[in-house]
C-alpha cells in the first residue's frame, strides 16, 4: 500500500512539473499575445491620428481654396470701384464737367449740379478710409498668392528641365561617340583601320568618357542607386553573363554536372535534432569561405524542422520557431532568440534565392551573403523569373540546334550570343526562339 502512495506521490510530483512547464508556456505566449496585441493598438492609433490629420489637411486646403476664389473675387470689385472712383476724382474731369453743365444749362442748376458732382469724391475718400484695413490684407493674400503661382511655376519649370536632361543624356552621350567615330573615320585610310580593328573594347569605353562627362555638366545631379537595388543588379547580371558564356553544347552540362560539396558535420549529430541545426549555424556564423553554402543549409534544415514540429506536435509555425529558438539558445550561450531570428530570416533569403536559381549558382554569384540577405521578397523573385525565362529561352535554342544536326544541317550559333551580330539577325533569332 505504500508503495502504491509513493508512486501515486511520484506520479503528482512529475504532473506538477509538467503542468508548471505548461503554465510557464503559456505564459509566455500570452505575454507575446498582449506585446503583439499592445503594437497592434499603437499601429491602430497610429493609423487613426494620420487619417485624421490627412481630413484636416483636406479641410484646410478646401477652406484656403475658396478663400482664395472669395479674394480674387473681391480683389476684382476693388480694382474695377478703384477705377470708377479714380475716373470721378480726377480734377480736370471735374472741371470739364462744371463747364459743360455751365454751358448747357442756368446758373442755379449748374450750381447745384456742380454741388452735387462735388460731393462725391468727399463720399468714396470716406468710404476708402474705412476700407483702407481690408484693402490691405487683401493685397497682401493676393501679391502672397502670386509669388506661391510663381515659385510652383519655377519647380514646375526646374523638373521639366532636369527630365528632359536626363531623357537627352544618353542621346547626347550616343550622338557624342558617333561624332567621333565619324570624325575619326572621315579620313581613314585602310591600314589605320586595321589599327582601329585591333583595339580593344575597352578604349572605346574611355573615349565615351568625356561625352559622359559633357552630358553629366547639366544641371542635374547624379542620381545615386539604393544598396539593394545595385545588390539585384549585379547578381542578375552575372546570371545572364553564366549563361551566355556557355555555348548551346555545354549548358546543359555545365547546370547539371556542378556539384557543391556537403558541409562537413559532425558525424555524432543526428540530423533533424535541434543540436544539428545549433552546429550548422555556429558554422555558418563562424566562416566566410562558404557562407552562402552554410547558410543554406542551415536555412534549410531549420524549414525542415518546422515542417517535422507541426507534424508532429499540432502546432502553429510560429510556435514551432519559438520552441526551436527555445532550445537552440541552450547549445548556443550568448546568442538571444531576436538574434537567432533575424539571421535565421536572412538566412531564408539565400534559401529562397538559391533553390530558384539553382545551389550550384552559389559559386557564380560574387555577392556575398549578409548582400544578398538584405534583397526583399519581391526583388529576390525578380532574380528567380529572370534567370528562369533566360535559361529557359536557351534551352530551347539549344533544342533548335541540336534538330539542326540530326538533320544534318549546321548548328549556328543564336546571333543574341554573337558579339558584334547586327540588329536584324538578332531580333529574328529572338522572334525565332520565342515562337519555339
Amino acid at each position: 500500500m505504500s508503495s502504491e502512495l509513493d508512486s501515486l506521490r511520484q506520479r503528482i510530483i512529475e504532473l506538477e512539473a509538467e503542468n508548471a512547464e505548461v503554465k510557464a508556456k503559456y505564459i509566455k505566449v500570452m505575454d507575446e499575445n498582449a506585446e503583439v496585441k499592445a503594437e497592434n493598438a499603437k499601429l491602430r492609433c497610429a493609423l487613426e491620428e494620420h487619417e485624421a490629420r490627412f481630413t484636416r489637411l483636406e479641410q484646410r486646403d478646401k477652406e484656403k481654396t475658396n478663400l482664395i476664389a472669395k479674394m480674387d473675387d473681391d480683389i476684382k470689385e476693388i480694382k474695377q470701384s478703384s477705377a470708377n472712383a479714380s475716373s470721378v476724382e480726377n480734377p480736370n474731369n471735374v472741371v470739364r464737367l462744371g463747364k459743360l453743365e455751365k454751358m448747357a444749362k442756368p446758373s442755379n442748376t449748374s450750381d447745384s449740379t456742380f454741388n452735387s458732382n462735388a460731393c462725391k469724391p468727399i463720399r468714396t475718400e470716406t468710404k476708402s478710409l474705412e476700407d483702407n484695413e481690408t484693402d490691405d490684407f487683401l493685397d497682401e493674400e493676393y501679391k502672397r498668392k502670386v509669388s506661391d503661382e510663381i515659385r510652383q511655376r519655377k519647380r514646375e519649370k526646374k523638373l521639366q528641365s532636369e527630365l528632359i536632361v536626363q531623357e537627352s543624356s544618353p542621346a547626347i552621350n550616343t550622338s557624342c561617340i558617333t561624332d567621333l567615330s565619324t570624325t575619326s573615320t572621315g579620313l581613314v585610310t585602310p591600314p589605320e583601320q586595321v589599327v582601329e580593328e585591333s583595339i580593344p573594347k575597352e578604349s572605346s569605353a574611355e573615349s565615351a568618357i568625356p561625352c559622359e562627362s559633357f552630358g553629366n555638366k547639366q544641371d542635374t545631379p547624379p542620381q545615386k542607386i539604393p544598396y539593394n537595388q545595385k545588390v539585384e543588379q549585379d547578381l542578375i547580371r552575372e546570371l545572364l553573363e553564366f549563361i551566355k558564356c556557355h555555348n548551346s553544347t555545354s549548358l546543359p552540362n555545365s547546370i547539371s554536372s556542378k556539384h557543391i560539396p556537403d558541409v562537413p558535420v559532425n558525424v555524432d549529430l543526428t540530423p533533424g535534432s535541434v543540436l544539428y541545426l545549433a552546429h550548422l549555424f555556429d558554422k555558418a556564423e563562424k566562416t566566410s569561405r562558404k557562407e552562402k553554402l552554410r547558410w543554406y543549409y542551415y536555412s534549410e534544415e531549420y524549414e525542415k524542422k518546422i515542417v517535422t514540429l507541426r507534424s508532429e506536435n499540432d502546432i502553429s509555425d510560429q510556435m514551432a520557431r519559438t520552441q526551436i529558438y527555445d532550445e537552440m539558445e541552450l547549445y548556443l550561450p550568448g546568442k538571444k532568440r531576436e538574434y537567432l531570428r533575424k539571421m535565421t530570416q536572412k538566412a531564408k533569403n539565400i534559401y529562397t534565392l538559391f533553390k530558384g536559381i539553382g545551389i550550384d549558382k552559389i559559386g557564380v554569384v560574387t555577392s556575398s551573403a549578409d548582400a544578398i540577405s538584405r534583397l526583399t521578397d519581391a526583388q529576390i523573385q525578380n532574380i528567380i523569373n529572370l534567370y528562369t525565362d533566360e535559361l529557359t529561352k536557351s534551352q530551347k535554342l539549344i533544342g533548335v540546334n541540336n534538330c539542326s544536326r540530326t538533320r544534318g544541317l549546321p548548328a549556328e550559333v543564336p546571333a543574341f550570343f554573337q558579339p558584334n551580330a547586327p540588329s536584324e539577325m538578332i531580333s529574328s533569332d529572338m522572334s525565332q526562339a520565342n515562337r519555339i
